[in-house]
C-alpha cells in the first residue's frame, strides 16, 4: 500500500531530497511520478491508488529495459569522460537472452544454472569471461520462473574508467523481477600480458593491442577495443596507430565511418613517414574520400609509399 511518508520514489527507486513532515515531495525528477497523498482509509480510494501506481511501475519498466536499445560505447566528442560514464551507467542495457537450465537446477543450493544466448555482438566478449552464470532461487520461486518461461532477457550496467568499459551487474528480467545473474568467479576479461604495458602507457604495446583486438589475435576480437587502443597510442605519436585508426574510421570498423577523419589520421602517420599511412592517402586522393579528388596528389603519395618499398603502391602507380 501507499504510504504519506516517501524516501524513495515507489516507481524508478531514485531517493527524494528531504523534506519537512507532512511536507508532499514535488513529482519525481527521473520518471515524473507525482505523489499523490490520498487521506483517509476508504478502500475503493486506496485501491485506486494502488492500481495507478501499478500502472507507473510497469510504464517505467518499458522505458527503462528495452531489448533492441544497444549503448554507444564510444566517447562522443563533446562529452568529457565522467558525462561519458554517466550515460552508460544511466540505465540497464540487453546484453541477450538466459536459458534455464531445468535439468541442472540443485535443489538444496537453489543454484539455477543458465546458458547465454541471442547475446549482442558488443557484449559478446564481456560475457565470455563470465564462469558458470547462474541464479540463486528457492525451490519454489525457481519453479514458477521456469513454468512461465525457460528464456528470459538478460541485461546490465555499464561502467567506464578511463574509457575503458566493463560489465558492473547482471540481472535476469522476468516480468516486474530482477534476479541477479551469479558467477563462480568475479568477471574481468582475459586480459593477455601485455595489456599490463599498455596500461602502464607504452605506446608500442597500446597499437599491438589495439592490433589484437582488431584482428582477435590470442584475444576475443572486439573492434571497438581496438579502436580505443589505437587512439590512445596515435595521441601519443605512434605514426602505426595513427595509420590503424586511419583504417578503422575508412573501414567502419569499431567507430562510425568518416573519411575526412581517417585522411586525417593518414596524413598524421604520413608526415612520420609510414609507408601505409602514404599508400592510404593516396588512395584518398584517388577516390576523393575525405579529400578533394587529385590525381596528381595521389601520385605523390603513392610515389613516396614506392621509394620506401611498399608494393602496393608501386601497382598503384601503374594504374595511373
Amino acid at each position: 500500500m501507499l504510504n504519506t511518508v516517501q524516501t524513495r520514489c515507489p516507481v524508478c527507486g531514485i531517493r527524494q531530497s528531504a523534506l519537512p513532515k507532512g511536507a508532499p515531495p514535488p513529482a519525481c525528477a527521473q520518471c515524473g511520478w507525482d505523489f499523490p497523498i490520498f487521506l483517509g482509509t476508504d478502500v475503493v480510494v486506496r485501491a485506486g491508488a494502488q492500481q495507478r501506481l501499478d500502472a507507473a511501475q510497469a510504464a517505467w519498466r518499458a522505458q527503462r529495459y528495452v531489448p533492441d536499445l544497444l549503448p554507444k560505447l564510444t566517447r562522443d566528442s563533446f562529452e568529457t569522460a565522467d558525462e561519458f560514464a554517466a550515460r552508460l551507467a544511466a540505465r540497464p542495457w540487453c546484453v541477450g537472452e538466459a536459458e534455464l537450465q531445468k535439468t541442472d537446477f540443485d535443489v538444496e543450493s537453489g543454484r539455477f544454472p543458465v546458458t547465454f544466448r541471442n547475446v549482442h555482438e558488443w557484449a559478446r566478449y564481456r560475457l565470455a569471461a563470465v564462469i558458470e552464470p547462474h541464479l540463486n532461487l528457492p525451490g519454489e520461486q525457481a519453479r514458477m520462473l521456469f513454468q512461465q518461461a525457460a528464456v528470459w532477457p538478460v541485461y546490465t550496467t555499464l561502467s567506464s574508467t578511463d574509457d575503458r568499459i566493463e560489465l558492473r551487474a547482471l540481472m535476469l528480467v522476468a516480468g516486474d523481477a530482477e534476479l541477479p545473474v551469479r558467477a563462480d568467479e568475479p568477471w574481468s576479461p582475459p586480459y593477455p600480458p601485455i595489456h599490463r604495458r599498455a596500461r602502464a602507457g607504452d605506446r608500442d604495446a597500446r597499437n599491438i593491442l589495439g592490433w589484437m583486438y582488431a584482428t582477435g589475435t590470442e584475444i576475443a576480437r572486439d573492434p571497438v577495443e581496438a579502436v580505443r587502443w589505437f587512439r590512445l597510442a596515435a595521441e601519443q605519436g605512434s605514426a602505426a596507430a595513427q595509420c590503424n585508426l586511419g583504417l578503422c574510421h575508412y573501414h567502419g570498423e569499431g567507430v562510425e565511418y568518416n573519411a575526412a577523419e581517417a585522411a586525417n589520421w593518414f596524413r598524421r602517420s604520413a608526415a612520420q613517414h609510414w609507408g601505409k599511412a602514404e599508400f592510404m592517402l593516396g588512395e584518398c586522393y584517388r577516390r576523393g574520400c575525405g579529400v578533394g579528388s587529385n590525381v596528381a596528389e595521389a601520385a605523390n603519395w603513392y610515389r613516396r609509399a614506392a621509394d620506401q618499398g611498399y608494393a602496393d603502391a608501386q601497382e598503384a602507380l601503374t594504374r595511373l
